[in-house]
């Protein structure tokens, strides 16, 4: 047995099916029950009230015959001419196909004269005589009803005589009156049904209207508007959604106008910062280097000298070399020129060897169908050149990986980026992704933007990372 608790659930669980039900369906649905309760309530009230005059007549029919029987047989009773009381009874039931029996009785209750085949069946005889005259009794014999009507002769002094009218008439008249109103109420709800379908297209046709205008206006196609249809509910919301629609364009106009000023000043940003270390990048190798390789001689002139410990000389001149090592690669990692002097390809194998010579990690570059001396924009090689360098130390940082792979691919008018690892891999949907590359991801993501291209990363855990960075370039 369902506890309150159940019961109360499961009507919960009806209710959103229920309200999930189209509009179409649901206006259809109350139409057509609305049109079953009214032709039901209808076709009893008719039937009722007919049934209920037509046993009323019938039994009225009965009260007249048994009084008309009563006067014809008052004579023949009364001289006790049997034959002429069975003639009566004969044509009475001949007559009217109504009367289902005639029976007259004498004082005592004994049969004069009946109209059945063989005698007079018990459920009759058996019926108590009214005490007055016209009253109607219900006799239920050979599975069907009749009105019993009965009547005095002389006031009963010399008997009474009984009428059996049947209500098969009735019934048959019940019963054509019955299926009048079905097909009276199957006309009524295919009507109805035609009506609510109507109406409920009227409803429903700008409610699909507006769906798929929001639909185009998700899709990006922010200059579709609803069609107005003025004075209803409808047209209101249709004008309410238009105005929401242009909040929206305006709004989104606003975002992409910021937007592209945004990425103008990031762009400014970022040549700006490439300009500052290329700057720094020159006076270490310029400057500083040059500086520092004048003291390393120096150093090294120091040895064999008087009062001058030939073994802190050789420190010396040793350390100083490996601050010139440094300096060198600090240059090299702000801004190496071979990115200015020989373009991306030979500044990524470059970049690649580099890392693979410091031991950490084992770094191949490919280069396909990027011959050498060919060139690209500034700004394109620039990025490209940072995004693979970012992605490096990302897998140097977090991947455990032993081995990582560069390509550069020229195909179709775009310039493709990928790198590659062994590592650990990563959930690139996951937040702690994010987190794991402190800001790294994105920043790739917005060089790749801001050159025109798109970045993608498909990796998972256990299985290694790859990053794609692909920018259309211009044939020539």
């Amino acid at each position: 047995m369902n506890t309150p608790s159940e019961s109360t659930a499961g009507l919960a669980g009806v209710r959103p099916r229920l309200l999930a039900v189209p509009l179409l369906i649901k206006i259809m649905g109350i139409g057509g029950v609305v049109a079953v309760i009214f032709g039901a309530v209808i076709g009893y009230t008719v039937q009722e009230t007919m049934a209920e005059r037509l046993y009323r007549d019938l039994a009225e029919a009965a009260r007249v015959g048994a009084r008309l029987l009563s006067e014809s047989l008052t004579r023949p009773v009364v001289i006790e001419d049997v034959a002429t009381i069975r003639q009566v009874v004969r044509n009475g039931v001949e007559a009217i196909p109504d009367f289902s029996f005639i029976v007259v009785l004498r004082p005592g209750g004994d049969v004069v004269a009946h109209s059945f085949p063989k005698a007079v069946p018990r459920e009759v005889l058996d019926q108590p005589v009214p005490g007055r005259s016209g009253a109607i009794r219900k006799l239920a014999l050979h599975g069907g009803t009749l009105l019993v009507a009965s009547a005095p002769i002389l006031d009963g002094r010399a008997g009474h005589v009984q009428v059996g009218v049947g209500d098969g008439r009735v019934l048959q008249a019940l019963e054509a009156t019955q299926a009048t109103i079905l097909w009276t109420l199957a006309g009524c709800m295919a009507l109805g049904q035609l009506l609510a379908m109507v109406l409920g297209l009227i409803l429903t046709r700008p409610i699909h209207h507006l769906v798929h205008v929001a639909d185009e206006l998700r899709a990006g196609r922010l200059d579709s508007r609803a069609t107005i249809r003025p004075g209803d509910e409808v047209g209101q919301l249709s004008a309410a959604f238009n105005r929401l629609a242009d909040s929206i364009q305006d709004f989104q106009a606003r975002v992409r106008q910021d937007e592209e000023q945004r990425r103008i000043l990031l762009k400014k940003l970022v040549l700006s910062h490439e300009e500052e270390r290329r700057r720094v990048a020159l006076e270490l190798h310029d400057e500083l280097g040059p500086s520092l390789s004048s003291l390393r001689i120096s150093a090294g002139t120091l040895a064999g000298r008087s009062g001058v410990d030939d073994v802190a000389a050789a420190d010396l001149e040793q350390r100083i070399g490996q601050v010139i090592d440094g300096v060198r690669r600090m240059a090299f990692l702000l801004r190496p020129s071979v990115l200015d002097d020989y373009g991306l390809a030979a500044a990524l194998k470059r970049y690649a060897e580099d890392v693979t010579r410091q031991g950490a990690l084992n770094v191949d570059c490919q280069v396909v169908g990027v011959s050498p001396g060919d060139r690209f924009p500034p700004d394109v090689e620039i990025a490209l050149y940072r995004i693979a360098q970012e992605a490096v130390t990302n897998v140097l940082r977090h991947a455990r990986a032993t081995t990582a792979s560069i390509v550069l691919v020229r195909r179709h008018g775009s310039l493709s980026l990928v790198v590659e690892d062994d590592g650990c891999g990563m959930d690139p949907h996951a937040p702690e992704a994010g987190a794991a590359s402190g800001v790294g991801l994105a920043g790739m993501r917005e060089r790749a933007h801001l050159i025109g291209g798109m970045l993608n990363i498909e990796s998972s855990r256990g299985s290694g990372t790859a990053i794609k960075a692909t920018v259309p370039i211009q044939e020539t």
